[in-house]
């Protein structure tokens, strides 16, 4: 994804412009496409050195990851904006995500929304995930750590197992 910009010339008065647009290159065959996703209008301001930044955290958006460190507020929010627009339109179906999946989006009375049966997922759970994710069980064991150290540690390895949530019911 990038952003594109177009010099025209105005249909009324044969006055040029630049309009800039949201574009994707894509193989199809053996050939390179290029398509506009989205019409960004003559009145795009962000400066262009932002433009790889602004292209990175649409597509971040639109597959579903969140931020890990945050974004300049300008850039956070004309994502979103663009994201929202993209998804609206339906540009974003055809982006298979990681798994070479297509998103399924579906339109929600948020109103109607109610909440059951809450459960927080805490930050615990959140903690001994990078835990897990950054192998500090296996870091510990291979250190020569019993099970006291490691629980002191902060790491109980028999004691906690995590489970998906959709397990959760």
């Amino acid at each position: 994804m990038y952003i594109r910009q177009i010099k025209i010339s105005s249909r009324r008065s044969g006055d040029a412009c630049t309009t800039f647009r949201l574009a994707a290159s894509e193989r199809i065959g053996g050939r390179v496409k290029q398509r506009t996703l989205l019409n960004l209008g003559t009145n795009f301001s962000l400066p262009k050195e932002k433009w790889l930044e602004l292209c990175t955290r649409i597509e971040q958006i639109l597959a579903g990851q969140g931020a890990l460190f945050p974004w300049a507020g300008d850039i956070e929010q004309e994502a979103h904006r663009y994201a929202a627009l993209l998804v609206g339109r339906g540009a974003a179906k055809d982006r298979p995500d990681e798994n070479g999946s297509s998103f399924d989006y579906q339109e929600v009375a948020v109103n109607s929304l109610e909440l059951v049966r809450s459960r927080p997922i805490g930050f615990e759970h959140v903690g001994l995930a990078a835990l897990q994710e950054l192998h500090v069980p296996q870091i510990f064991a291979a250190s020569g750590l019993n099970k006291v150290q490691q629980d002191a540690a902060g790491w109980q390895s028999q004691a906690v197992k995590l489970r998906p949530i959709a397990d959760r019911a």
